[in-house]
């Protein structure tokens, strides 16, 4: 007879500068030899046990219950299973006030406990409210007007109707838009908001997550694969949306069995990153599961199974029952007209089907001639990740490819053939009733026709470049992705998207002053405006001129409109870490900042560094050994790993605070690394509360005010922290959740995207580079109100 054990272990997360739980009543972060304060508001996987038999053997697969007790209160409990290793562990959210908190754990019979405790919150101090306006950037929706007029943002699937009718997807702005026969575009689902879990109600209120692809049944209602969310949402023809599978957001890859749904409601079934989605004649939803490595079928009682794939990538099963292959991430599904369902098997490089009775066969690709070729047998073709799947005219199947770009015909006598080469990445096409192609061009914004000469024209989709000579506030942006002020109150502005460097003038009159030519710059002078720029970082020089951040270049461009490289050598070729700034290589530029010193600080995520330009000509680095691991504190930052930065921001006192996918890091006056931020963990506040109460977010932006408070761009949440001096957090953007609104309104009822810079302005505003609105957007404090 087994006799069991129940041991904890106090900390699970052996590393410095990780979170120990000890049996004392505090919880540190330790810094090294530093420690930083008392957290303790959010353990992550800081208190667990270990499960031994008689012997001290681990036993994996035991039950093991965890409850809480804070002070007199039972939290509810949570029931984990050991791991391999014999280790189960879990989460504790203590209260404000938590006094003495007891965590337990109790498997067959044997229990142990341990103690934690917090210090409680402070008092919030004072959430100062901020007015939002747009400064620079006009993206309206064009309900109602020419598709071709309408600036779209990354264009994905499309679909066909029997009324000549085209549906796509707009993935960053969270709709589906409808494109009549006359060419008038219309919003048919999404709110251009971005939910967090599956809704329903009137298509057009609904917030979408991150829509990318579309399916029409025999009825016309609309099917919707919400990646984002995880699910697959309908709109039928009176406009209403309901979810047809997908319970939210769920970590992949499923387990096999029941515990992926497989025989119960769709609704209330896991998908584990959904991609494709196809529909039978009979009512029958295919899904396609690109990392559960599987596709789906919901019946028209809305009960889902499993059609092909085991769960597990690989690749086997062909002339077998499509239930015992694998598959490997498939991209997408489609229905032909015999009712066979044709995969995309992606990364097995394959176009595969499924039969009525349930069998599976390759029919193109897992050969060895080149996917360039101009025709090849279907089964000796090399397909370079087959993504997208559409039935074609007279039987033919037709294939997008994502590593060549290329959309090929599989005819009914076996041979594949090109028939259009994209010019840039495409996740979505279709076949019109006439057998033209529609190509939705993503980070080109446009839709294409190509006709079956060859022919191809713009039917969706304005440029998102325009406005020169006129207000910034009506100006076409894209993507921009970076601000600085000038010495004159003037400011430029990245329009990445638009691959160019704009300046609106006190007056706010915009400007192209660098980029949008084709020439590639070269080391020695050239005009501003023929160079092929890409501008991900600027800074504003003293004198006037401006640093331009340019994937692996630092560019300098002066007001006589000339522009020349000083850092960085050309992209594939062999340079240093440190020396001589034209001798040194860069992975890519992402910001730029002055230090206390006046040096030229350049934050390369591409190599894991924090490099220092200096007025000489030298680069030197200040913090990263050019590895992404977590790093240890309390060491010398330049012999860290600086793990997967995202932004750098220089406080008043001469610290370096560079947010991280680990959390914030500092690189204090001496050189040293801390630990600046409590947590790792994502996690976001309500309210106002000390740092280290909550996990800060990934952040692409960074920015102290004048008086040291700290302002962080969201990668994800649509919201923007300010952290105090004294180490208080309070959001200043909301609700968590990105979108577009509040112009004119309290900040704090206002929606944003990704924000990629910040920056605070001469009268000390807070300007915001709302780079999926394509906007620039300016925070006002508002007066305090009346008493």
């Amino acid at each position: 007879m087994w006799r069991w054990s129940v041991v904890f272990l106090s900390s699970l997360i052996g590393f410095t500068g990780g979170l120990h739980a000890q049996t004392s009543a505090r919880v540190l972060v330790v810094q090294g030899d530093r420690a930083r304060g008392n957290v303790g508001m959010w353990l992550r996987e800081a208190a667990g046990v270990v499960v031994l038999d008689g012997s001290g053997n681990a036993l994996p697969g035991v039950p093991v219950t965890f409850a809480v007790k804070e002070g007199e209160a039972e939290l509810s409990p949570e029931i984990w299973e050991t791991d391999a290793n014999g280790l189960a562990y879990t989460k504790v959210r203590f209260g404000d006030n938590p006094g003495r908190v007891v965590l337990s754990a109790t498997a067959a019979g044997s229990s142990a406990e341990i103690v934690l405790a917090a210090l409680p919150a402070p008092e919030p101090p004072s959430v100062t409210q901020y007015i939002v306006s747009t400064v620079a950037g006009a993206h309206p929706v064009g309900d109602g007007l020419p598709a071709a007029q309408v600036r779209l943002q990354r264009p994905n699937g499309i679909v066909f109707d029997g009324q000549g009718n085209y549906y796509l997807v707009e993935r960053t702005g969270r709709r589906v838009r409808k494109i009549a026969p006359d060419g008038v575009l219309t919003t048919v689902a999404g709110s251009g908001n971005q939910g967090s879990v599956p809704q329903e109600g009137p298509a057009k209120e609904v917030d979408l997550s991150l829509p990318v692809s579309l399916a029409l049944d025999s009825y016309g209602a609309l099917y919707i694969v919400d990646f984002g969310l995880s699910a697959v949402l309908k709109v039928d023809a009176l406009g209403e949306l309901t979810v047809v599978a997908g319970r939210g957001p769920s970590p992949c890859p499923l387990l096999p069995g029941a515990i992926n749904g497989d025989g119960g409601a769709a609704k209330e079934a896991p998908l584990c990153d959904p991609q494709g989605v196809a529909v039978d004649s009979a009512g029958n939803v295919y899904i396609a599961e690109y990392n559960g490595h599987r596709i789906r079928v919901v019946s028209p009682e809305g009960v889902i199974r499993t059609l092909a794939g085991t769960g597990e990538a690989g690749f086997s099963g062909d002339g077998g029952p499509a239930t015992e292959a694998r598959l490997r991430s498939p991209h997408a599904v489609a229905v032909d007209g015999a009712g066979n369902i044709l995969i995309a098997d992606t990364s097995n490089g394959r176009i595969r089907q499924v039969s009525p009775d349930g069998v599976i066969r390759t029919l193109a690709g897992g050969g060895s001639a080149s996917p360039y070729a101009d025709a090849a047998p279907a089964l000796d073709a090399q397909l370079a990740r087959p993504y997208l799947l559409a039935p074609g005219t007279e039987g033919a199947i037709l294939c997008y490819e994502y590593s060549t770009g290329r959309i090929r015909r599989l005819g009914t006598d076996g041979i594949i053939r090109p028939v259009y080469q994209a010019p840039a990445a495409s996740w979505g096409f279709a076949v019109a009733p006439d057998g033209a192609l529609l190509v939705a061009l993503d980070s080109l914004n446009t839709v294409v026709r190509v006709e079956t000469s060859g022919e191809a024209s713009v039917v969706a989709g304005a440029s998102h470049f325009s406005g020169d000579g006129g207000p910034a506030s009506e100006a076409g942006l894209s993507a921009p992705r970076a601000i600085a002020f000038a010495p004159d109150g003037s400011f430029f502005l990245a329009d990445t998207g638009n691959f160019r460097v704009r300046h609106v003038s006190p007056e706010g009159i915009i400007s192209t002053i660098a980029g949008g030519g084709t020439l590639t710059p070269s080391a020695v002078y050239q005009n501003a405006l023929d160079v092929n720029l890409y501008p991900t970082g600027l800074l504003a020089a003293p004198d006037g001129s401006l640093y331009i951040a340019a994937s692996s270049l630092l560019l300098h461009w002066t007001p006589d409109g000339a522009v020349r490289i000083v850092a960085g050598v050309p992209p594939g070729q062999p340079g240093a870490d440190q020396g001589p700034a034209l001798e040194v290589s860069f992975g890519y530029i992402l910001n730029l900042a002055w230090d206390s010193g006046g040096g030229l600080l350049i934050a390369d995520p591409g190599k894991h560094r924090i490099q220092r330009l200096d007025s000489s000509g030298i680069i030197s680095t200040v913090a990263g050994n050019g590895t992404p691991y977590r790093p240890v504190t309390g060491r010398t930052a330049v012999s860290e790993p600086i793990p997967y930065m995202q932004s750098m921001a220089v406080a008043p006192s001469g610290e370096i605070l560079i947010p991280t996918a680990f959390g914030v890091y500092c690189v204090e006056t001496d050189g040293i690394l801390s630990r600046w931020d409590g947590m790792a963990e994502r996690y976001y506040p309500e309210d106002a509360r000390p740092v280290w109460y909550y996990a800060l977010p990934p952040s692409f932006a960074s920015v102290f005010d004048p008086t040291g408070n700290l302002y962080l761009g969201s990668t994800d949440l649509g919201r923007i922290p300010k952290i105090s001096p004294t180490g208080v957090l309070a959001a200043i953007v909301g609700p968590s959740s990105p979108g577009f609104s509040g112009e004119g309104d309290p900040s704090l009822n206002a929606r944003f995207g990704v924000t990629f810079t910040l920056q605070i302005g001469p009268g000390g505003d807070l300007y915001v580079c709302d780079t999926d609105n394509h906007r620039m957007r300016k925070l006002t404090p508002a007066p305090p109100p009346e008493s």
